[in-house]
């Protein structure tokens, strides 16, 4: 049971252990997840998900790729702006990069097709303003939307949080190393119909600054869970 002190919950599916508490009203990780996180870095990942240990409706069995091996032109983790009327591949196929390169131990950056689970796996060109529903998270938790960061965009929550600033893996490339993202389940539909995903972010400048923002879902960033209610 969270509390509003940090208390330790473990993973059952890869025995990995998360710090959790309530942040204004809601019971948060507050670390990153690393479900399939591996020092190593393959090049591919196999992620089996089922209704008793993750948040998915079915077993579902992700070939997860690798965000830096694939992350070029017309391989796997690439994508593109829907505007320039070629997608990529990003969108559609699972893919996350584990090797926190001198960041420690802050978690994996998935992409949304991984971060859901599979479930959001159209292109960037077609309309896609679903709710995730299923994640990647474990189960009795969820990716949180974007009401629900909103609760906590002050930086009198920065402790709490813990956050971490990783950047995000774009095309094969790691950028913006001094700000942390994370996906949340409710679709952006100002830009491509739903080809982007709102999100939260930190920005690791002055005192610290939270805010929301859209990120597209080709782009790989952090996974915070909240528990479901």
């Amino acid at each position: 049971q969270a509390t509003d002190q940090e208390v330790v919950v473990q993973d059952k599916r890869d025995l990995k252990s998360y710090t959790v508490r309530y942040i204004n009203g809601n019971c948060w990780m507050t670390e990153n997840l690393r479900l399939g996180e591996d020092d190593t870095n393959p090049d591919t990942t196999t992620i089996v998900l089922t209704p008793e240990d993750s948040n998915v409706t079915e077993e579902r069995t992700l070939t997860v790729y690798d965000a830096v091996t694939y992350g070029a032109s017309g391989k796997e983790c690439y994508g593109t702006s829907p505007n320039t009327g070629a997608t990529g591949l990003g969108y559609t196929t699972p893919c996350m990069h584990s090797k926190n390169i001198d960041n420690g131990d802050i978690g994996v950056w998935y992409n949304y097709a991984a971060a859901t689970a599979g479930s959001i796996i159209t292109p960037g060109s077609t309309t896609d303003t679903t709710e995730a529903t299923e994640s990647i998270c474990p189960s009795g938790w969820r990716l949180p939307t974007y009401y629900e960061y909103g609760l906590i965009v002050n930086p009198t929550y920065k402790t709490m949080l813990n956050p971490a600033m990783g950047g995000s893996f774009v095309n094969g490339e790691n950028i913006q190393h001094s700000m942390g993202f994370w996906w949340s389940s409710t679709a952006f539909t100002d830009d491509g119909g739903g080809a982007g995903r709102w999100s939260f972010r930190y920005n690791d400048s002055g005192s610290g600054l939270f805010g929301r923002g859209w990120t597209r879902r080709f782009r790989t960033i952090y996974v915070r869970c909240i528990r479901a209610n």
